[in-house]
């Protein structure tokens, strides 16, 4: 066990939260526990040792984080048999995701985004579309967000996103949307919330899926709301699967999605015990005759987490874009595989894909 010296055995005991200390975070718990861990779901991220004990009700963990790092995590409190995962009690910022909530911790280099976070989903107007699919089957139900001031005859981008109240929810996007057209920074966009029923079926590179977009959702606009996408002003967005998802929407219709947004894509090569073939032979069949070259000259905002099990397949498939002809901004961060990650690359994203005109 590591010495603990006085000046920070002093500060551990008064601290009202997590604090920096010699390059390192610092962090603390405080309540009855046999033993303290650190939970963050982050393949890459350094496993840390249990949490010192300077008494049965007072714990910290010395953790060296990249100045730019931003993790989220929770508290593993053991005594005795029982385990319980809790939020950090000492510090109150949090992320939000579609299982719960988590506390987060950065490094004294990291920069929230600019847009204002508290409104979840943001001033626009929100509208329920419904549009039948032939390919996936049924009736299906999205929403198109405008932003705040933006009547949907102004549209001049639609922004086709993957799991797209999750977006709203979780991602931040009402609000990027909002502050980056009222700033002058992104056209005014038309954002398509995009609900799967099956998502993994859909997103897994799903050339029906890619069909739903391109010949049913984008023609439903145009017709029910006026929003009129072209080649140059149509955007596929999507994290995870739903990167995945929009890479293969420009693939499959490289004359109808002209741009996209990719944030930690499930860009899987292999499959193994962690990455299994129920849910990603799909996407290897894809990759596998994916030409870069049919989307020479296309804008790709491409992103991942250096902590996440995806750097490497990311990291992998980059050079094989640029080889191809596509015009990629390719950005790795001290981050993991999770909502506020991607809220954070959102306003860097959009302008980039989305450049005023």
């Amino acid at each position: 066990m590591t010495p603990v010296s006085s000046d920070l055995r002093e500060k551990v005991a008064t601290a009202p939260g997590p604090f920096h200390h010699l390059g390192d975070i610092i962090l603390v718990f405080r309540g009855p526990a046999d033993e303290v861990r650190l939970q963050t779901w982050m393949p890459n991220f350094p496993t840390p040792p249990p949490f010192q004990s300077m008494s049965h009700d007072l714990h910290f963990l010395r953790l060296p984080l990249p100045a730019t790092a931003r993790i989220e995590y929770r508290f593993l409190i053991r005594n005795g048999r029982r385990q319980s995962a809790i939020e950090d009690p000492l510090n109150p910022p949090i992320a939000t995701n579609p299982f719960g909530v988590n506390s987060v911790v950065a490094g004294p280099g990291y920069r929230p985004p600019s847009f204002q976070r508290g409104r979840a989903f943001g001033e626009g107007t929100l509208t329920e579309i419904r549009v039948h699919s032939t390919g996936l089957g049924g009736r299906r139900h999205h929403r198109v967000y405008l932003p705040a001031g933006v009547a949907s005859k102004d549209a001049r981008t639609v922004l086709l996103v993957h799991d797209g109240l999750d977006f709203l929810q979780h991602g931040g996007l009402g609000p990027a949307l909002d502050q980056l057209t009222q700033r002058g920074v992104i056209p005014p966009t038309a954002a398509v919330l995009l609900e799967p029923r099956d998502r993994i079926l859909e997103y897994g590179a799903s050339l029906a899926h890619s069909r739903h977009l391109a010949e049913e959702v984008l023609p439903h606009l145009a017709r029910r709301l006026r929003i009129w996408s072209t080649l140059d002003r149509t955007v596929a967005l999507g994290s995870s699967l739903g990167g995945v998802a929009a890479l293969a929407a420009a693939a499959h219709y490289p004359k109808v999605v002209g741009a996209v947004v990719s944030l930690s894509g499930s860009f899987a090569h292999r499959s193994d015990h962690f990455w299994p073939a129920s849910v990603f032979k799909p996407v290897i069949a894809f990759l596998d005759v994916f030409d870069p070259r049919l989307l020479r000259g296309v804008r790709m905002y491409q992103s991942v987490g250096r902590y996440e099990g995806l750097v490497d397949f990311n990291r992998r498939l980059h050079p094989r874009l640029v080889a191809g002809g596509m015009r990629v901004k390719w950005v790795e961060t001290w981050t993991g595989h999770d909502w506020g990650a991607w809220l954070d690359r959102l306003e860097d994203a959009l302008t980039f894909i989305l450049p005023p005109r």
